[in-house]
């Protein structure tokens, strides 16, 4: 199974619940911020735990001070959560988990 990562900065687009899902022209007209210093990877042979260490470690070194949100989406594995919430616990970090839902019920 390939594992996949990315890892970027980016500024809040705070929206209400209106215009997330009833969104007005105006809305539409709003330019979202880009990610800034965006690296993706993937990998088919290598475990997931290396993966994800190396993904905090990236996550991690521009922001020593841990000023930042750190945020990860998932596909709801169990052995993934696991490891996301064993680095998170190592670096001391708030970690918000995004679960995509639509492959969790798959």
């Amino acid at each position: 199974m390939a594992t996949v990562a990315s890892v970027y900065t980016i500024n809040s687009f705070v929206r209400t619940p209106q215009q997330i899902l009833n969104p007005s022209d105006k809305d539409r007209q709003i330019k979202r911020p880009r990610p800034i210093g965006k690296r993706v990877w993937a990998f088919l042979a290598k475990e997931p735990e290396k993966v994800i260490s190396e993904v905090f470690d990236e996550a991690i070194f521009p922001d020593k001070n841990k000023h930042k949100g750190f945020c990860a989406l998932v596909d709801g594995k169990k052995k993934q959560l696991s490891l996301l919430n064993k680095f998170a616990k190592k670096h001391n970090l708030n970690l918000t988990i995004v679960l995509d839902i639509i492959h969790s019920i798959e």
